[in-house]
């Protein structure tokens, strides 16, 4: 009879800590999860960690130590007894039983012999037992020297993380054995695991969010590694000849990214998993060399090997070098020519397929097309390049999780001068530094070199491949329109928006189209009616965000309509130069659609943003937020000039060399002002 490794296991949970500290070295504080320091058998800077389950598994890690072949590897509780007391299974067992019950050997007992499972296969009640079994028959074959338990386990399990079987690999002087586990009628038996096998790492697969990049390598060895280093890796069973045993449906609409060994069989493995993906119909599948990022790698080395070479760095850093190299993105496979092919919808309803990325939480996912929609002169151009930079850098836009990915601007308003003062001016607020980890920005400023989108979209496909982008912005959608296109034309839009869901398509990417609202008051109208031109536009897109007014002066209603979100909630922003926040304190309430400014209220907004220097008229309007005030500013701004509170200039030349209308404080003019505080007349200037 022996301990039942389960039972004690079960008994163990929610105390691991309490019993590492009690049987080995460690203190309290290096099995605390957030614990980062020198491993207490190699030393080393920051190498060694528990894992965040230490309390309920007992794990611990070592960056050094398992990644090598050592005995044991990193795992469970009992793992890290063996590994830190260099004792066996049957010692360490003892150990933890001692701590969980005052007669370890009361506990519950395993026979030593198993019953028959499917097929004949004797039926082990753990795996521990199973691991045994294989352990005995390895020995009497002669392919290793001793009856032990293996160096290295690695279960698998299915997306709710039930067990369905392991891997299990023993060292030998001239290589490794490794072999499969299944679990069966609620014991394991020592046979491969059923095909189509189940990923290493489907657990993390079904709770990684849709931004997430899923790596895939060769073994589970290098999987583990990639998640010590904070990424989401898989890998399948069977070695690098064994792909197409595996299940790759779960990666439908997925991006993945492939880390293959370094030699013939690692590409082979890569260009298996590559068609396998492309077939499983994965949103794209990447490859990732390891010399690219470790030019010392030596033929046959993987990502376990490269987490060992740069010991002296940091996880935080081999990832940052991980998710910046370019990867090189495969095209897809051309789908079957027949794709007129009918699909049983109430199959397809109780297993429906997963949503494409989400590029901007709630709003946007890839393959889809965005209009974002304001009056003339609103901020709409302030706005999507705060957009743009925040999904470079990965940074939350207006309190949305964006997925961090690289952009391109494509602007045919700007001067380039202009767009790139911009640019700095957004960064600069931004807080983005030179040092800082960001993807791909990259602008194509067409300002007197006019194209249409038809023309565009060729050359685009050409330059970037699908999935290498996650979003592309087009300012100002009206004049993409092509040589036959009329905006207020409901066939002209029908076919401007096919173009571009054709584009969004192709390259596997959001895509979003600056436009202007239509005129006069927007209050009484629905967010899908804002744009200006045809209405079909309004059921093209598959969401629109809006910029109104608000009741409130200086704030705008931020608004969206979408189609494949749950309905977005209304928020009110405010536009502090050169930024968009959201001012969560105000409700969105747009303004009255009477609602109008004054000629005395607007007279002061005048007077608040009015300086002694000379600026254009057009900044001093956007200061003062005319857009539905037009008519009292012009007046306003006329009775002040016959006062003599201001002058204007007809030939003013901007900062960018364009001659505009001009405007300043009237120098040395005075007005009487009463004072808040004190009640008394004193003089102001203005």
């Amino acid at each position: 009879m022996s301990l039942d490794a389960e039972d004690i296991k079960r008994a163990a949970a929610g105390r691991w800590d309490q019993i590492l500290v009690a049987t080995t070295c460690l203190s309290v504080e290096q099995v605390t999860p957030k614990h980062r320091g020198p491993c207490p058998r190699c030393g080393g800077h920051d190498r060694f960690n528990p894992l965040k389950t230490v309390r309920d598994t007992g794990g611990l890690w070592c960056r050094k130590c398992h990644n090598r072949d050592s005995s044991p590897r990193g795992g469970d509780g009992l793992a890290a007894i063996q590994w830190l007391n260099n004792c066996s299974f049957p010692d360490a067992l003892k150990m933890v039983a001692a701590e969980v019950n005052d007669n370890p050997h009361g506990l519950a007992t395993a026979p030593s012999t198993a019953a028959n499972g499917a097929g004949g296969a004797k039926l082990h009640d753990t795996l521990e037992a199973a691991a045994t079994a294989l352990g005995w028959s390895l020995t009497q074959s002669g392919a290793i020297p001793e009856d032990r338990q293996p160096d290295s386990v690695w279960q698998y399990h299915d997306a709710d993380g039930s067990d369905v079987g392991a891997v299990l690999r023993w060292n030998t002087e001239s290589g490794k054995e490794i072999r499969q586990v299944r679990c069966e009628a609620g014991g394991w038996v020592c046979r491969a695991m059923n095909e189509p096998r189940l990923l290493y790492g489907m657990p993390l697969i079904a709770t990684a969010d849709t931004m997430t990049t899923i790596y895939v390598l060769e073994g589970e060895k290098s999987a583990d590694a990639g998640r010590q280093l904070g990424l989401c890796c898989v890998a399948s069973s069977g070695g690098s000849g064994a792909a197409s045993k595996s299940d790759w449906s779960v990666l439908n609409k997925r991006n993945v990214v492939i880390i293959p060994d370094h030699d013939d069989p690692g590409e082979k493995y890569a260009a298996d998993v590559v068609a396998l993906c492309a077939a499983a119909g994965a949103a794209s599948v990447g490859v990732l060399r390891l010399p690219l990022i470790w030019p010392q790698c030596p033929s046959g080395g993987d990502l376990a090997d490269y987490s060992e070479y740069h010991d002296s760095k940091t996880a935080e850093e081999l990832r940052a070098a991980i998710e910046s190299v370019a990867v090189e993105y495969i095209d897809q496979v051309d789908a079957d020519e027949d794709d007129l092919q009918p699909v049983d919808a109430w199959h397809a309803s109780f297993s429906p397929r997963p949503h494409a990325d989400c590029l901007i939480e709630g709003l946007l996912r890839r393959g889809e097309v965005c209009n974002v929609i304001a009056a003339t002169k609103a901020g709409k151009s302030w706005f999507v390049l705060q957009l743009l930079q925040s999904i470079a850098a990965g940074r939350d836009w207006l309190g949305r999780r964006v997925a961090r990915g690289a952009v391109v601007l494509v602007d045919n308003e700007l001067q380039p001068a202009t767009l790139e003062n911009r640019l700095a001016n957004v960064r600069d607020a931004l807080r983005i530094e030179q040092t800082h980890d960001r993807a791909r920005f990259e602008y194509i400023s067409l300002r007197g070199n006019w194209r249409s989108l038809p023309d565009l979209s060729e050359r685009l496909c050409k330059r970037y491949k699908p999935g290498e982008l996650a979003v592309i912005v087009f300012d100002a959608k009206y004049r993409f329109f092509g040589d036959g296109f009329e905006e207020n034309s409901n066939d002209s839009q029908t076919r401007f928006h096919n173009l571009a869901d054709e584009l969004a398509s192709n390259l596997n990417c959001g895509l979003v189209l600056v436009h202007h609202a239509t005129k006069g008051n927007q209050t009484q109208r629905s967010v899908t009616d804002l744009g200006s031109g045809g209405g079909a536009q309004s059921r093209a897109a598959d969401s629109h965000i809006t910029i109104r007014d608000h009741q409130t002066d200086g704030c705008s209603v931020l608004q969206a309509a979408v189609r494949s979100f749950a309905p977005a909630e209304p928020q009110t922003i405010r536009f502090a130069w050169p930024l968009w926040y959201v001012d969560s304190d105000m409700p969105p309430i747009l303004a009255s659609p009477t609602a109008g400014v004054g000629k005395a209220q607007m007279c002061e907004r005048i007077r608040d943003n009015l300086t002694d220097e000379w600026q254009t008229l057009y900044s001093l309007a956007t200061a003062c937020r005319t857009q539905t005030s037009r008519t009292a500013f012009k007046d306003a701004v006329a009775d002040m000039e016959n006062a003599g509170e201001l002058e204007t200039k007809a030939e003013y030349k901007s900062s960018n060399g364009s001659k505009t209308v001009g405007i300043r404080r009237m120098p040395d003019s005075e007005s009487l002002t009463v004072s808040a505080n004190t009640e008394e007349l004193s003089v102001a200037v203005h």
